[in-house]
């Protein structure tokens, strides 16, 4: 279960991803963005992720990234979303 509770005054969707200890994403530019304990993601009909870590900070993903991984926490589902 998520430790930030979410404020959600959007119409979007969101999936508690508090399982997820880290997660990263190869850009098509050959930059990498590593998301600290991520807590909720929605991902819009034109592929946008929005994530929100533990600490608040919320990021928008757009297309093109190539590569997406996680690292669970230990004993935590391997997918959820």
């Amino acid at each position: 279960m998520a430790d930030l509770e979410l404020i959600n005054n959007s119409e979007r969707e969101f999936t508690d991803i508090s399982s997820e200890d880290l997660r990263v994403y190869l850009l098509a530019n050959g930059q990498k963005l590593e998301i600290l304990h991520p807590q909720w993601l929605s991902v819009s009909a034109s592929g946008n992720h929005y994530i929100v870590n533990s600490e608040g900070t919320v990021y928008v993903v757009a297309p093109g990234w190539m590569i997406l991984s996680w690292v669970p926490k230990a004993g935590q589902p391997h997918f959820v979303a």
